[in-house]
């Protein structure tokens, strides 16, 4: 069943797009004449970081009927996003150089660069974080560098061994000064995979391109492998933010594409039906076109469900429900086992969080680990038990 909108949803998803079609700005334009809870559209933009888009396009095409206090707001937030952005591209550009005198290779992911691509302005996309993949091999090298720069990670360096790597493929670390905290992600993978050699990474070296990012060298991806890097990552967060599925919306309407290029590498992962579902998202919130390589035509209630994530803040997707994800992605059954066993029992960064042990006792995080999953699903079992249940 299709979820009922309000009017300020409308105009919040309306208003999230970034390059706007006629009829879009005609809509626009129409609900800005309604009575509108400016409270609500505020908070429904800022839940979802996309407050920079509607700080724009309300200016542009409905300034007069905006209230003040809100356009103050909504400048407010985009005039610090900018700042921070602007402060993020200086440290990454600094990274990305210090990476290259290394010989490390590194490829800048979504944020900075892909807002730069896709709305032409840094400004116009809330960026959390600064992501940067490497290959694996050369993941502890970034690791040192990076701590060279003054940056701390809750786990030792010697926690990057190569079975642990091949647990997860996220490694944050931070630094912060007295006017900013700059946080880092290392990846050595888009996706928990059951081959790290022949997984999605190892396909993207393949293909990657070489480039600038404000003055040092980098790498991208292929336009095809940005689109799925996307896919696969707002699928990974349940499709809870509306900011990684506007960024999806505007890579459709891109000519650039190579469309059957992009179902064929779909099909070769097992992420074809993940497209799929991310489209059906996509078209119902955004009106998103989908590219004909796909079969989006028919909306079961198991995708529209997914509709009304909207309606509610963004989650963290708990460890069992990425598992599961990653889980429905692999084909066979041994290796789902498998890969169920090596996500239960193999220790990640999360685990060496909770408490710092001495090099010797490192094998303790392999008992840390199933208990620390356990407790955490017991909670979740607690805090969706009807209450009065017997």
């Amino acid at each position: 069943m299709q979820p009922t909108w309000t009017d300020e949803d409308r105009l919040c998803l309306l208003a999230a797009v970034g390059r706007q079609t006629p009829s879009e700005k005609d809509r626009l334009k129409e609900l800005l004449g309604r009575p509108l809870d400016w409270n609500r559209v505020v908070a429904r933009a800022l839940q979802h970081q996309i407050y920079p888009s509607p700080y724009r396009n309300l200016r542009e095409y409905g300034d007069s009927k905006v209230p003040k206090e809100t356009q103050r707001l909504l400048e407010a937030h985009y005039r610090t996003n900018a700042f921070r952005n602007t402060l993020l591209a200086e440290e990454m550009a600094g990274i990305l150089l210090s990476l290259q005198k290394a010989g490390v290779a590194a490829l800048p992911l979504k944020g900075l660069p892909l807002a730069e691509r896709i709305y032409g302005d840094r400004s116009f996309r809330v960026c959390a974080d600064i992501d940067i993949l490497v290959p694996r091999p050369e993941l502890t090298a970034a690791y040192d560098l990076l701590a060279a720069r003054g940056y701390a990670a809750q786990y030792s360096r010697d926690f990057l061994s190569d079975r642990i790597t091949r647990n997860t493929y996220e490694f944050p670390m931070i630094r912060a000064t007295r006017m900013m905290v700059y946080p880092v992600e290392l990846h050595c993978g888009l996706l928990w995979e059951m081959s790290a050699e022949t997984g999605s990474a190892s396909e993207v070296w393949k293909t990657v391109e070489a480039c600038e990012f404000h003055g040092s060298p980098a790498f991208r991806m292929s336009h095809e492998w940005e689109f799925l890097f996307l896919v696969i990552h707002a699928a990974r967060h349940r499709w809870g933010c509306l900011k990684w599925l506007v960024d999806i919306h505007e890579l459709c309407k891109r000519e650039e594409f190579d469309w059957t290029k992009v179902r064929n590498l779909a099909v070769q992962m097992g992420w074809e039906r993940v497209v799929e579902q991310t489209l059906i998202i996509c078209r119902g919130l955004l009106g998103t076109s989908a590219p004909p390589a796909f079969d989006v035509q028919e909306d079961s209630p198991a995708d529209l469900q997914n509709l009304h994530r909207y309606f509610t803040a963004p989650e963290i997707p708990t460890p069992m429900q990425n598992t599961l994800l990653c889980m429905s992605l692999v084909r066979s059954p041994v290796a789902k086992i498998r890969f169920f066993f090596r996500r239960l029992l193999v220790p990640t960064p999360r685990d060496a969080a909770l408490c710092r042990l001495p090099v010797s006792l490192n094998f303790l995080y392999y008992l840390l680990r199933p208990v620390r999953l356990g407790l955490k699903a017991f909670a979740a079992l607690l805090r969706i038990r009807p209450a009065g249940g017997g």
